[in-house]
C-alpha cells in the first residue's frame, strides 16, 4: 500500500461487520490473505464444502442463528442456488449484489448518520469488488497489483501516449478512507 498509511485493522472490520454480519467470517475479516481462490465444486482444507446446495434465500441471514453458515453467502452459481463459502469467488459476487440491492436510502433531509451508513456501505462493496476481481484472495497482493498498475490509453496527439493512475490507486484509496473515516 501507499507509504504514509496506517490501517486500523479493527475499525474497518468494525464496519465491514456492520453492513454485513457474515464479514465476521475468518475469511472475510480484513486484512485477508490466502494463497488462492476455492473451486466451489470442492472443499477447504478443514473438509467443509464450498457449496452447500439450498433452493430457496434463507429469511433471515443464516451466520446469524446458525454457525454452520457464518463463512457462506446465499446465492446463485455455478454449482446453482446454495451457500457460496467466502474462499469461493462466487460468494464475494452473491454478496455484492445482495448489498447492492440493499443501499441505504437516504432521506431527504439528509442527516449525516445517513451518510455515514451509505459512505460504509460503498466502502464494503468497493473492497468486496476488489477481492472478487483479483486473482489471489490475499488483501497486500491486491494493493500491489492496484498500485503498482498504469494504464495506458490511445494517445491524445500522434507520438505520444497517454498514461494513466485514475485506478491504479483506487484499492489503496478505498483502504485508507475505510481507515480514517470515522
Amino acid at each position: 500500500m501507499e507509504q504514509g498509511i496506517i490501517c486500523d485493522y479493527q475499525s474497518i472490520n468494525d464496519r465491514m461487520r456492520r453492513v454485513a454480519p457474515v464479514l465476521s467470517s475468518e475469511f472475510a475479516k480484513y486484512p485477508i490473505q490466502f494463497s488462492s481462490w476455492l473451486d466451489p465444486f470442492t472443499q477447504t482444507n478443514d473438509g467443509k464444502p464450498t457449496f452447500m446446495p439450498q433452493e430457496k434465500p434463507p429469511k433471515t441471514p443464516p451466520h446469524e442463528g446458525d454457525e454452520r453458515y457464518i463463512d457462506y453467502i446465499w446465492g446463485n452459481g455455478p454449482c446453482g442456488k446454495g451457500y457460496y463459502h467466502l474462499l469461493t469467488k462466487q460468494a464475494y459476487k452473491n454478496l455484492i449484489n445482495e448489498l447492492e440491492n440493499e443501499t441505504p436510502v437516504i432521506r431527504c433531509d439528509c442527516f449525516v448518520g445517513d451518510l455515514g451508513e451509505l459512505h460504509d456501505h460503498m466502502e464494503v462493496i468497493s473492497l468486496l469488488r476488489h477481492r472478487s476481481e483479483s486473482n489471489v484472495p490475499n488483501d497486500f497482493e491486491i494493493a500491489k497489483k492496484f498500485t503498482n498498475s498504469y494504464s495506458v490509453s490511445k494517445p491524445s496527439s500522434p507520438g505520444k501516449t497517454k498514461h494513466s493512475k485514475s485506478n491504479s490507486r483506487s484499492f489503496a484509496v478505498t483502504i485508507r478512507n475505510f481507515a480514517n473515516h470515522t
